[in-house]
């Protein structure tokens, strides 16, 4: 099934989340508190972000008081502002190229692989001039992944999960994962390790998607964090362990994932002592006990 545009921009503006064939509506619905949580800590890091002290003129931008994390990412996209994550959960803002934008002939002619990945932008959103075109969006985005981006290998499998500008194929999906999570891109870790999950493209194999999961872990990507806790608690692709999938969806949960935040409540309500336990640890973490909070591994 192929998404509408307004739920496929979703995919490109975070990518960060997946957890299921419908989580595509969840991430969009007014209601998720886990899309909340994300875009406003997004408007935190970019207040301090390097961009912001660097272009003065910003400086209205980043204090604004905006209406709803939505209108945010809208404001954005509009001035070619475009949000990456960098190693574990640090993040930068780039800005597009200056006067016409990327929707100038200059761009389109680029031969630049993250012109060409901010023109499929561009086509994916309906800004800068353009209207939204799957089709074109995937013709920047392949042109760039040819070039090895990793964004855009990203996107591109995104585009072909989800049939958009291209016949829905999960092989090619996979195959663009691949690609971009042998660049270390976390999402396309965790998309990657759903496919494994799932058996979607490849054949199922759940120590795969463990293998995965964890990789986009370590890069403390939130909803692979919720899946490895899941894969724990359920014993799928590793040894089932309460005490590990406590771990991962607090890990999850601290990020404000809601679903890992719903799984820990009733983890807990069924194994209270695990609650006992995770307060207990909060507490030794905290600014009052910095000795023992230094010691503990992540």
């Amino acid at each position: 099934m192929s998404l509408s545009p307004t739920k496929a921009t979703i995919h490109g503006i975070i990518n960060e989340y997946r957890v299921d064939a419908n989580f595509q509506v969840e991430v969009w619905s007014k209601q998720s508190q886990q899309l909340i949580a994300r875009i406003n800590s997004l408007l935190d890091a970019f207040r301090t972000s390097s961009l912001v002290q660097k272009n003065p003129e910003l400086t209205h931008l980043a204090h604004r008081n905006f209406q709803g994390p939505g209108q945010f990412v809208e404001t954005l996209l509009q001035r070619g502002i475009n949000i990456h994550y960098a190693q574990g959960n640090r993040l930068s803002f780039h800005q597009g190229l200056q006067g016409g934008g990327l929707g100038s002939s200059r761009a389109s002619s680029s031969t630049s692989a993250e012109d060409q990945y901010q023109m499929g932008l561009n086509f994916h959103f309906g800004k800068n001039g353009k209207t939204t075109d799957f089709v074109e969006a995937v013709k920047y985005y392949r042109l760039a992944a040819d070039q090895e981006h990793a964004w855009a290998q990203n996107n591109l499998g995104v585009c072909y999960e989800y049939g958009m500008g291209v016949t829905k194929d999960l092989v090619e999906a996979v195959k663009y994962y691949r690609l971009a999570a042998d660049q270390r891109h976390a999402g396309a870790q965790n998309s990657l390790g759903f496919c494994y999950y799932k058996g979607e493209g490849v054949t199922k194999d759940l120590a795969e998607a463990v293998k995965y999961y964890r990789l986009a872990v370590d890069q403390k990507h939130a909803m692979a964090q919720n899946n490895l806790g899941f894969c724990y608690y359920k014993g799928e692709g590793v040894v089932e362990d309460l005490v590990e999938a406590v771990k991962y969806y607090r890990l999850a949960a601290d990020q404000g994932d809601a679903k890992a935040q719903r799984s820990l409540e009733q983890i807990y309500s069924k194994h209270p002592h695990l609650k006992l336990a995770a307060t207990a640890s909060s507490s030794a973490r905290s600014p009052s006990n910095p000795k023992r909070s230094s010691t503990r591994s992540p």
